[in-house]
């Protein structure tokens, strides 16, 4: 952005921060509440009052939360998993594509129009997510062709339909009376996910600490899909999720993992006005900073 933009959108109130546009005023204000949070927890440190936190010789510890599922509600769960009916893959595709119409958002790179063949618009979706291709795709559907699928794919699966499909079930799914039941929609999480790769990528040289030196690949999964390096932090993609989606929803606080956490998300989430809930693993490890003592300016 220009710094003559930027400046008129400042003048105009029209940055669409969290924070005030007095830089000074709010820098002020975070740092007197900063000071009081701290000087409240470490009282309720030393004096034993965190629910499943103490002090020992210096050392804060936090005791690990266990989620005990009961017998009864595992015992529901298996009944009503015998309940399920059994359904093809494509079938069970091709009645949510019914319920929401997410395949119409799959519009031709030229016209704009819908898939005039659904069928095979589902096929060559069914080939993206198994990695099957279109021709081992025909050969597994009911007179579906190689070319058909090929030719949905190549003029109607993009990153953008896949993008407005994937927001079209989102939405379908907060329209629906059952998701009240898990909250208002205002919440969401991110994750990466592992997947291994064939043995010809084993000799790529990326080694991750966690997940070794396997050939592999990872997606960081939100509200769309974003494929990204096992070796590259998951943090910088919280941002991209949380805001390059096409939802209805009004997503206000956002969960990640440790993986997902760095100082940069949680000073980005406080200027845009959103709550960010790491689950932070070795907490102990962690720093806590104040604002007492002047950073060192690196240049």
């Amino acid at each position: 952005m220009p710094r003559s933009t930027f400046t008129t959108m400042k003048e105009e109130d029209r940055l669409g921060l969290g924070v005030g546009s007095d830089g000074a005023a709010w820098l002020n204000e975070v740092k007197q509440v900063l000071d009081f949070n701290l000087k409240r927890l470490a009282y309720r440190a030393r004096a034993g009052k965190l629910d499943g936190v103490r002090l020992e010789a210096g050392t804060l510890i936090v005791t690990p939360t266990v989620g005990d599922v009961p017998a009864a509600a595992e015992e529901l769960n298996a009944e009503i998993s015998e309940m399920y009916p059994l359904v093809e893959v494509p079938d069970l595709l091709r009645e949510v594509h019914e319920w929401t119409g997410f395949a119409d958002h799959f519009t031709h790179v030229r016209t704009g129009d819908a898939p005039r063949n659904v069928s095979a618009m589902l096929a060559g979706i069914l080939a993206d997510a198994t990695n099957l291709g279109p021709k081992r795709m025909a050969g597994a559907s009911k007179g579906i062709s190689a070319h058909q699928i090929g030719w949905m794919r190549t003029f109607h699966a993009r990153s953008e339909t896949y993008r407005g499909a994937q927001a079209c079930i989102t939405d379908a799914h907060g329209g629906h009376p059952h998701s009240r039941l898990w909250g208002n929609g205002t919440t969401a999480s991110s994750d990466g996910q592992f997947f291994r790769a064939s043995d010809r990528a084993a000799k790529r040289g990326d080694v991750n600490l966690h997940y070794g030196s396997e050939p592999r690949s990872k997606f960081y999964s939100h509200l769309s899909d974003l494929p990204i390096s096992p070796t590259e932090s998951e943090a910088a993609y919280v941002l991209d999720g949380l805001f390059d989606q096409e939802t209805i929803l009004d997503i206000q606080e956002h969960f990640t993992d440790t993986g997902g956490a760095s100082d940069h998300v949680f000073g980005l989430f406080a200027l845009v006005g959103k709550r960010f809930a790491p689950r932070l693993r070795n907490l102990t490890d962690r720093k806590f900073h104040n604002s007492r003592r002047a950073m060192p300016t690196r240049r």
